[in-house]
């Protein structure tokens, strides 16, 4: 049961970061912020184009976390028009089609928005600015261990949620009960009123254990499949 609606996520997270780290590449070009211009070179536009390829991927992400949602709530969603519960992500797709239509699939689309962007932004620029800390140089051809990448991207992940976790929270009560919140305002109007600000941040521990780990090992495997395919010379 704890794994309920892991595989539609599971099977896009590869696409995502592929896309991510893509799209944050091409936005920083666009934006003339060269790493190897290191004199230069703008933290700022780093967040910038992290936030940019946030919003990007933002169309295979949403479907994918309304059905992860859907499939892992407690409430009348989680089962279908027989009344059992979703045998897997195809057949909740399915039925959220059947029922809802298909503009179902991207219930909470502001709120996501919100919270890749927001997300991406600090966790691009943070993790650059961290790696060169700890490395003493900003130069990109100054190389950094397994272990400063390690920890730079999971300290990157730490603070990207620290600013990102209000709207994953109203993002999930949206997609988890669509029918009780007609917008983001709204949903946050009403969660304030009835459970204080601070529920905006529940299950915070939770969460930055999760984000050191899955964002350290993001990072520090980007940083040596890139290497690999630097050596390889493509």
């Amino acid at each position: 049961s704890i794994w309920r609606g892991v595989s539609f996520p599971l099977t896009t997270q590869a696409l995502k970061g592929s896309l991510g780290w893509f799209g944050y590449n091409s936005f920083s070009k666009l934006l003339r912020n060269d790493r190897r211009d290191y004199i230069n070179y703008s933290y700022f536009l780093s967040g910038i184009a992290g936030a940019l390829s946030g919003l990007a991927v933002s169309g295979i992400v949403i479907p994918s976390e309304v059905l992860k949602i859907r499939m892992q709530g407690s409430n009348k969603h989680t089962f279908n028009m027989h009344g059992t519960q979703y045998r897997n992500s195809l057949v909740c797709m399915k039925t959220l089609i059947q029922n809802e239509g298909p503009r179902s699939l991207f219930t909470g689309t502001t709120a996501t928005f919100g919270r890749l962007s927001t997300a991406w932004f600090f966790y691009y620029s943070v993790q650059e600015c961290f790696e060169d800390i700890m490395k003493g140089s900003r130069d990109p051809f100054v190389t950094t261990t397994g272990t400063q990448s390690f920890v730079a991207g999971g300290l990157a992940g730490m603070v990207s949620w620290l600013f990102s976790m209000p709207f994953d929270t109203l993002k999930t009560r949206i997609q988890m009960h669509p029918d009780q919140y007609t917008s983001l305002e709204d949903c946050l109007r009403k969660s304030i009123r009835s459970d204080g600000i601070r529920s905006l941040y529940q299950g915070f521990n939770a969460v930055m254990a999760r984000a050191f780990v899955a964002n350290a090992m993001a990072f520090w495997s980007y940083r040596k499949c890139s290497k690999v395919y630097d050596e390889l010379g493509f």
